[in-house]
């Protein structure tokens, strides 16, 4: 006969059913024995079998079974011996099993396992489930051996709980904020931080573990970021804090440029009322560039914020351009030194200018008898006592007609906006090189054959410049501001630079006798809104000076109008 499929069910309820069983098992052998003409009354042709009683289960029996395939054994109390023993005698036959984990039994077929409170131990029943893809063991508290194991069973999803402080974190957490809580110290928190894999950012700030044990915790944990609170010089700062106040703080100064190293937020650190060396000071600054420093710097015994914009070291006396020097590289937003009767010499403040570009520096320099501020923007020799807001003053201790000598100190006047140098002995105008805000400019009576620096003073309005030896007036054709020009009694012959000077207001060209008639009918007729004086008694004569312009700035001389 053909062989059938069978699937044989052995049942066994308990003792007081024992007669039923083996009455049972008589009539299932008996039958099998009629259709099969088979000996011993079993049917060895079947292909599942289950048990119910681990009682029946006879493992030198079911390998006599070559066609099964299926042992269904989940309703039975199987120990793990058993079952390993089963699966050795049964190689090709699929086991459904109830694996023992504690004091519950879980079917080995399932693809999730929720894990009851179990020891690191009973871990490796977890390989009896070869469908499995996820494990909550968030009842188990074995976390060392929950590591190991979900490191060898890489795909298998784990998901435990680990409470730190009163916080649950799982190890699929990135993030955890532990803030304000006790973790039991830097030891606890470690073993607890080593079966986190996922953690990516902890903030400890306000717990239990100092600034040196997040230190050392870092370095074991190089791939978390760690948020804490550190001490530095008393002072409790939080390790992402951007700005730091030392201010009342009691600092050792050899130590603090290495205490600021662990707090890479920090963009401000306020130092101000602490003695510290310019040493110190430049140290700090070179090591961490993104931070502004807040220092009290001792300049010669004045007390001045590290981030002055002003300083005035009036007052003091200089032999060296280095000692000041020293004391500036201390005041990096420094934009304005006043240096007036220091005593260092105009090479000396040309030294401090090039080391410190970025710097206003003011001092007196002397014009023949007058002393005046580099920072004057009115200066007149027809002045003879204090110019106004104390720029400067008449000393009567060195020449009142000047020379090229005298007058070349006005080069570091660039603050000059009216400038008045006539009848004087100037043959060079060399020194308005830098002048360029001069809006008027008197150079008139001088000596002087050329005025090629004139040409740069793009804001000049108003130019005196009458007897001297001009003989050429180029220079001004590019001054597009210039309203007011005197330039009677000179050399030059050529007009045409002033025929397309269109924007003049008024234009004296007195006593000129070497320019033609039809030069000033030209003249006249390319600037018909400019009034024009070719003919008067003296340079000025005929309302030269009745403008506002005049006005203005001989109140910046301090000097009356004339008439």
């Amino acid at each position: 006969m053909g062989q059938t499929n069978t699937t044989v069910k052995l049942l066994g309820k308990g003792r007081d059913k024992q007669m039923k069983r083996i009455f049972l098992i008589a009539v299932v052998a008996l039958a099998a024995l009629f259709m099969t003409g088979c000996d011993l009354f079993v049917d060895r042709s079947a292909t599942e079998l289950a048990f119910d009683d681990v009682q029946l289960i006879d493992l030198e029996d079911l390998q006599k079974y070559e066609n099964l395939q299926t042992l269904d054994i989940r309703n039975a109390d199987v120990s793990t011996e058993l079952y390993d023993q089963l699966h050795a005698a049964l190689p090709n036959c699929k086991i459904l099993w109830s694996v023992p984990v504690g004091e519950s039994r879980i079917d080995n077929q399932v693809t999730q396992v929720v894990l009851p409170k179990i020891d690191g131990e009973q871990l490796t029943l977890l390989n009896y489930f070869p469908n499995l893809t996820a494990v909550d063991a968030t009842a188990c508290d074995c976390y060392g051996a929950l590591m190991t194991k979900s490191l060898e069973m890489q795909n298998v999803a784990f998901r435990w709980t680990i409470t730190i402080g009163g916080v649950a974190v799982q190890n699929t957490d990135t993030n955890a904020d532990l803030s304000g809580t006790t973790t039991g110290g830097m030891d606890a928190l470690g073993d607890a931080l080593s079966c986190l894999p996922s953690l990516i950012t902890l903030n400890i700030e306000e717990t239990d573990i100092s600034g040196e044990d997040a230190q050392a915790l870092m370095a074991r944990f190089p791939n978390i970021s760690f948020l804490y609170t550190a001490e530095i010089f008393g002072v409790k700062v939080n390790s992402d804090a951007t700005a730091l106040d030392l201010t009342s703080a009691v600092i050792d100064e050899t130590a603090l440029v290495d205490a600021l190293a662990p707090l890479k937020a920090l963009t401000a650190v306020d130092l101000s009322g602490q003695t510290l060396s310019a040493d110190t000071m430049n140290a700090l600054r070179e090591r961490y560039p993104n931070i502004q420093f807040a220092f009290t710097v001792d300049v010669f015994g004045q007390l001045v914020a590290s981030d002055a914009n002003e300083l005035d070291l009036r007052g003091n006396t200089f032999t060296a351009p280095e000692e000041v020097a020293a004391v500036l590289t201390s005041l990096p937003n420094l934009t304005y030194c006043d240096l007036c009767d220091t005593g260092l010499t105009n090479e000396q403040m040309e030294t401090l200018m090039a080391q410190f570009p970025g710097v206003k520096f003011v001092w007196y320099v002397d014009i023949g008898a007058w002393r005046i501020r580099t920072d004057i923007e009115a200066f007149s020799t027809g002045n003879s006592d204090e110019f106004p807001n104390g720029a400067g003053y008449f000393t009567g201790k060195g020449r009142t007609s000047l020379t090229n000598t005298e007058v070349e100190a006005l080069k570091y006047c660039t603050d000059l906006v009216y400038l008045d140098v006539g009848h004087n002995k100037i043959t060079s105008l060399a020194f308005l090189e830098g002048l360029t805000k001069l809006r008027v400019l008197i150079v008139g009576s001088n000596k002087l054959p050329d005025i090629t620096p004139v040409s740069k003073l793009e804001n000049l309005e108003y130019l005196e410049m009458f007897m001297n030896l001009v003989t050429d007036i180029s220079p001004l054709s590019g001054l597009t501001k210039l309203q007011y020009l005197n330039c009677s009694r000179n050399s030059f012959t050529d007009i045409t630079p002033l025929l397309t000077m269109t924007q003049l207001k008024k234009l004296w060209i007195v006593n000129n006798r070497q320019i033609s008639k039809d030069d000033f009918t030209k003249l006249i007729a390319a600037l018909p809104e400019c009034e024009i004086c070719t003919s008067a008694v003296h340079s000025t004569a005929n309302g030269w000076r009745d403008t506002d312009i005049y006005k203005e700035f001989q109140e910046k001389f301090g000097l009356p109008a004339l008439d």
